[in-house]
């Protein structure tokens, strides 16, 4: 008869293996909780700086759409003046000819008041 056929040898293979079961269900527990207290002072550690790089976050943004704002708002100023510009411009011919027209006009004048032609 073999040890392993021996009722007794059985029993104890039995014993031990639930032992071993139960050692590695401590293990594991274990093993679990320590992670679960490490995420936990992890958690308090890390909170401030998290809630602190949260604010800044938003700061950013916040500053990033009052720059997309302004942008915004300079470029309808800016086109805006460019269309004034557009419309001065317009007129400077029309200014220069009225201009030289007051002039040839003031000529003209000088001419009739002495006389001749």
């Amino acid at each position: 008869m073999n040890l392993s056929q021996h009722p007794g040898n059985k029993k104890m293979t039995l014993n031990i293996s639930k032992v071993v079961i139960r050692l590695l269900l401590k293990v594991i527990l274990w093993k679990i909780k320590m992670k679960m207290e490490m995420q936990m002072k992890m958690k308090t550690i890390l909170q401030p700086q998290v809630m602190m790089m949260m604010y800044q976050m938003k700061e950013k943004s916040f500053i990033f759409k009052m720059v997309q704002t302004n942008i915004k708002n300079l470029s309808k100023c800016l086109f805006v003046t460019i269309i004034k510009l557009n419309y001065l411009l317009l007129l400077v011919p029309c200014l220069w000819d009225i201009i030289h027209g007051t002039e040839n006009l003031l000529f003209a004048m000088r001419i009739v008041q002495a006389g001749g032609s």
